[in-house]
């Protein structure tokens, strides 16, 4: 995905995001241009690509983050979902769980159908 803003005449990219899956896991990558940080374009790509990896049936997102990019850790934060972190030095490998349990209802529902 990419995030572009024009001036009239010429369009140019003020932020990308990349969904990479392996296995059950989609790896995450994420750049806004220095002069559109903190404005939540971050937040809005990172929420966007959580969905589509949810909807393709990943478990979890990747994501590696240098331990000092506290604006990116509270992006990750504000997604709301309950994770894990590993860390390698200056690198933090974020894990982020995807699928949310099936509810009960929409369970016994499912079991009742015979499906």
């Amino acid at each position: 995905m990419v995030a572009t803003t024009s001036d009239g005449a010429a369009e140019s990219v003020v932020a990308m995001a990349n969904l990479l899956g392996e296995g059950d896991e989609a790896e995450v990558a994420l750049l806004v241009r220095d002069d559109w940080q903190r404005r939540g374009l971050g937040s809005a790509l990172l929420r966007r690509l959580a969905r589509h990896a949810d909807q393709a049936g990943y478990a979890a997102l990747l994501l590696h983050v240098q331990a000092e990019n506290t604006p990116m850790l509270r992006t990750v934060r504000r997604l709301d979902r309950p994770g894990s972190a590993d860390r390698d030095g200056a690198l933090l490998t974020l894990t982020l769980p995807l699928v949310a349990p099936r509810p009960v209802e929409a369970a016994s529902t499912f079991l009742s159908s015979g499906a």
